[in-house]
Protein backbone atom coordinates (compact mmCIF):
# COMPACT_ATOMS: atom_id res chain seq x y z
CA UNK A 1 0.00 0.00 0.00
CA UNK A 2 1.47 3.51 -0.64
CA UNK A 3 -1.20 5.68 0.97
CA UNK A 4 -3.47 5.82 4.38
CA UNK A 5 -6.73 4.85 3.47
CA UNK A 6 -7.65 7.15 6.88
CA UNK A 7 -6.27 9.83 4.88
CA UNK A 8 -8.09 9.20 2.01
CA UNK A 9 -11.23 9.04 3.80
CA UNK A 10 -11.16 12.41 5.81
CA UNK A 11 -9.48 13.94 2.31
CA UNK A 12 -13.02 13.08 0.70
CA UNK A 13 -14.88 13.98 2.98
CA UNK A 14 -13.25 17.70 3.28
CA UNK A 15 -13.47 17.45 -0.51
CA UNK A 16 -17.45 16.93 -0.37
CA UNK A 17 -17.82 19.79 2.51
CA UNK A 18 -16.22 22.22 -0.30
CA UNK A 19 -18.00 21.04 -2.91
CA UNK A 20 -21.35 21.57 -0.96
CA UNK A 21 -20.37 24.82 0.33
CA UNK A 22 -18.98 25.99 -3.10
CA UNK A 23 -15.80 26.72 -1.59
CA UNK A 24 -12.06 26.79 -3.13
CA UNK A 25 -9.67 25.23 -0.74
CA UNK A 26 -5.73 23.83 -0.29
CA UNK A 27 -5.30 21.35 2.16
CA UNK A 28 -2.21 18.89 3.58
CA UNK A 29 -2.80 15.98 5.76
CA UNK A 30 -0.45 14.07 7.71
CA UNK A 31 -0.20 10.71 9.44
CA UNK A 32 2.69 8.91 10.13
CA UNK A 33 5.13 8.82 6.67
CA UNK A 34 2.20 9.66 4.28
CA UNK A 35 0.53 13.07 3.65
CA UNK A 36 -2.12 13.56 1.24
CA UNK A 37 -3.01 16.92 -0.51
CA UNK A 38 -6.33 18.32 -2.04
CA UNK A 39 -6.22 21.58 -4.09
CA UNK A 40 -10.05 22.14 -4.84
CA UNK A 41 -10.61 25.22 -7.47
CA UNK A 42 -13.38 24.15 -9.45
CA UNK A 43 -16.00 26.46 -8.00
CA UNK A 44 -18.82 28.05 -9.21
CA UNK A 45 -16.80 31.37 -9.56
CA UNK A 46 -13.81 29.93 -11.06
CA UNK A 47 -12.81 29.42 -14.47
CA UNK A 48 -10.20 27.08 -12.88
CA UNK A 49 -10.42 23.67 -13.57
CA UNK A 50 -8.20 20.23 -12.66
CA UNK A 51 -6.61 18.12 -15.59
CA UNK A 52 -6.12 14.27 -15.32
CA UNK A 53 -2.28 15.10 -15.87
CA UNK A 54 -2.00 17.22 -12.19
CA UNK A 55 -2.42 20.76 -13.89
CA UNK A 56 -4.71 23.61 -13.24
CA UNK A 57 -6.47 24.72 -16.88
CA UNK A 58 -8.24 28.25 -16.56
CA UNK A 59 -10.93 28.63 -19.66
CA UNK A 60 -13.02 31.57 -20.50
CA UNK A 61 -13.79 32.13 -23.46
CA UNK A 62 -16.06 35.34 -24.32
CA UNK A 63 -18.49 34.10 -26.66
CA UNK A 64 -18.65 30.14 -26.15
CA UNK A 65 -18.36 30.28 -21.93
CA UNK A 66 -20.28 33.64 -21.24
CA UNK A 67 -22.69 33.92 -24.49
CA UNK A 68 -20.23 37.73 -24.90
CA UNK A 69 -21.24 38.74 -21.65
CA UNK A 70 -18.17 41.08 -20.57
CA UNK A 71 -19.13 41.43 -17.38
CA UNK A 72 -19.77 38.19 -16.44
CA UNK A 73 -16.37 37.22 -17.94
CA UNK A 74 -14.23 39.61 -16.05
CA UNK A 75 -16.09 39.08 -13.01
CA UNK A 76 -15.37 35.33 -13.13
CA UNK A 77 -11.55 35.73 -14.08
CA UNK A 78 -11.20 38.25 -11.02
CA UNK A 79 -12.51 35.93 -8.73
CA UNK A 80 -10.46 33.20 -9.93
CA UNK A 81 -7.49 35.46 -9.88
CA UNK A 82 -8.56 36.17 -6.61
CA UNK A 83 -8.61 32.70 -5.54
CA UNK A 84 -5.34 31.99 -6.64
CA UNK A 85 -3.82 34.91 -5.14
CA UNK A 86 -5.31 34.35 -1.34
CA UNK A 87 -4.32 30.14 -2.06
CA UNK A 88 -0.70 31.21 -3.24
CA UNK A 89 -0.13 33.85 -0.84
CA UNK A 90 -2.26 32.15 2.58
CA UNK A 91 -0.52 28.49 1.65
CA UNK A 92 2.83 29.64 1.01
CA UNK A 93 2.62 31.50 4.10
CA UNK A 94 1.34 28.65 6.21
CA UNK A 95 4.35 26.10 4.25
CA UNK A 96 7.33 29.07 4.80
CA UNK A 97 5.90 28.50 8.90
CA UNK A 98 6.03 24.52 8.60
CA UNK A 99 9.58 24.35 6.67
CA UNK A 100 11.18 26.67 8.79
CA UNK A 101 9.71 24.53 11.31
CA UNK A 102 11.06 20.98 10.10
CA UNK A 103 14.73 22.08 8.98
CA UNK A 104 14.66 23.72 13.08
CA UNK A 105 13.62 20.10 14.41
CA UNK A 106 15.72 18.34 11.94
CA UNK A 107 18.96 20.13 12.74
CA UNK A 108 17.98 20.07 16.97
CA UNK A 109 17.30 16.51 16.95
CA UNK A 110 19.14 15.03 14.01
CA UNK A 111 16.40 13.34 12.84
CA UNK A 112 16.12 10.76 10.18
CA UNK A 113 12.87 10.30 8.15
CA UNK A 114 11.56 6.83 6.50
CA UNK A 115 10.75 6.97 3.31
CA UNK A 116 7.33 8.36 2.79
CA UNK A 117 4.70 9.39 -0.21
CA UNK A 118 2.39 11.92 -0.63
CA UNK A 119 -0.44 11.91 -3.20
CA UNK A 120 -3.30 13.76 -4.15
CA UNK A 121 -6.75 12.91 -3.25
CA UNK A 122 -7.39 11.79 -7.33
CA UNK A 123 -4.42 10.25 -7.61
CA UNK A 124 -5.22 6.00 -6.72
CA UNK A 125 -2.56 4.12 -5.41
CA UNK A 126 -4.07 0.60 -5.61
Amino acid sequence: MQYDPKLKKVTAQIKELLIENDIAGLVVLHTPNFSEYLLHVDTSYSCARPEGTGSIRVRARLQEDFNGNQEQHTKKLTDTANMFQHLATTGGNIVMSVMRMAEHLNEHLNAEHRPGDSTSHNQQNN
